[in-house]
């Protein structure tokens, strides 16, 4: 398994304040109502950043919440399909086309091969037609040996399995679904703002499409589930993913930032000398009874 892959998840959101000084001159007045405006305006920002819902897709594929600085574990959802799951998944692919590949010595060539090529398609329907009737998907790959390969519906097929676990016989729904249903075992009045706050993290969230996919589907299945088929509400339906183009390694990033700010906090840190005087004792500084 890619050593990447196998990397302790931390999350951590920081809040940064910037202020930005303007000259304008202009009457009494006028000043007072654009006063009030910022703060009505700062109000509403304030509203918007209370709810993040943060979908990890690194080792494993869990949708994290949290709300007004609380995270809310009763609310997390497992999905278990990681990453090394979609690479077996396209090794399979692959020898079905008639490609010679082992599962354990080209590991890691897949796993390169994954991370160029493959794709999450927004109308799956619409991919496999193309697969099927064009060569328009087909991209050619070179081996570490040299050896050229096409690989072509299997660029959409692989990470498909996020969507559908049943593909790589895994139980339990997809992670669109996942998240529909993380988002509504929230309490009512905090829906709205979860889905308007949706954050992606990890390596599998890199697969170009994936952001706009999930939008797709979540949408879906609100339209289905929640507005009973009722098209004409759909439009008042707000949802925004975001996904920012550092989110590969965002669980390091927010690990050296916390590390960053709690630096000075000793009673934060355990020493390699307050270990060895008192062993795993010295676990009860932070808290943690050890029998």
């Amino acid at each position: 398994m890619n050593g990447k892959e196998e990397e302790e998840e931390v999350e951590v959101e920081v809040e940064v304040e910037v202020e930005v000084e303007v000259e304008v001159e202009v009457e009494v007045e006028e000043v007072e109502v654009e006063e009030e405006e910022e703060e009505e305006e700062e109000e509403e920002d304030d509203e918007d950043e209370d709810a993040v819902l943060m979908s990890r897709l690194v080792d494993k594929h869990t949708p994290y919440v949290k709300y007004q600085g609380f995270s809310l574990p009763h609310l997390t959802r497992r999905l278990d399909i990681a990453g090394r799951d979609i690479t077996r998944y396209l090794i399979k692919l692959l020898l079905l086309r008639g490609y010679a590949f082992n599962h354990s010595a080209d590991f890691e060539t897949v796993r390169m091969m994954k991370e160029k090529l493959c794709y999450v398609g927004y109308n799956i329907e619409q991919e496999q037609k193309l697969a099927l009737e064009t060569t328009v998907l087909v991209e050619s790959y070179t081996l570490p040996d040299g050896r050229l390969i096409k690989v072509g519906g299997e660029r959409f097929e692989a990470p498909e399995a996020l969507f559908q676990p049943h593909l790589i016989n895994v139980e339990g729904v997809g992670v669109a679904e996942l998240l529909f249903n993380t988002i509504n075992a929230a309490d009512i009045d905090t829906r709205s703002e979860f889905y308007k706050h949706i954050v992606l993290s990890g390596g599998s969230t890199m697969y170009p499409g994936l952001p706009s996919r999930l939008e797709r589907e979540l949408k879906q299945l609100y339209l289905e589930r929640v507005l009973k088929g009722d098209v004409d509400k759909l439009s008042k339906f707000k949802i925004r993913i975001e996904d920012p183009p550092r989110r590969k390694h965002m669980v390091f990033l927010g690990g050296a930032v916390l590390a960053d700010i709690m630096k000075d906090k000793d009673n934060f840190w355990l020493t390699r000398q307050e270990y060895e005087e008192k062993g795993t004792k010295v676990l009860e500084k932070l808290g943690v009874t050890v029998r």
